[in-house]
C-alpha cells in the first residue's frame, strides 16, 4: 500500500498530519558546494593516522610530505 496523506487518514482516523507542499513531486537536486579547492601548501607539515596535525616532539607514526614515518 502506498503512503499517502489519504491512508493516513484512513488507518489513524486523524487527520493532524503535515504535508509539506509540493513533497514528492520533483527530485531532489543539491545545490550546495560543488567543488573544493585548497590551494596552500603547509611546508613540512606533521600529521598523524587520524589526520591531525602534530608538533616535532610527537611520538609515533606521522605523515610528512605524503609519506609514513615512525617518530621515535
Amino acid at each position: 500500500m502506498r503512503l499517502t496523506y489519504e491512508n493516513l487518514i484512513n488507518e489513524t482516523g486523524d487527520a493532524n498530519f503535515y504535508q509539506k507542499e509540493g513533497a514528492g513531486t520533483a527530485p531532489y537536486v543539491p545545490s550546495g558546494i560543488s567543488s573544493v579547492v585548497n590551494d596552500k601548501k603547509v611546508p613540512n607539515a606533521i600529521y598523524n593516522l587520524a589526520g591531525q596535525r602534530v608538533s616535532k616532539e610527537y611520538k609515533g607514526i606521522v605523515i610528512k610530505n605524503g609519506a609514513k614515518y615512525i617518530a621515535k
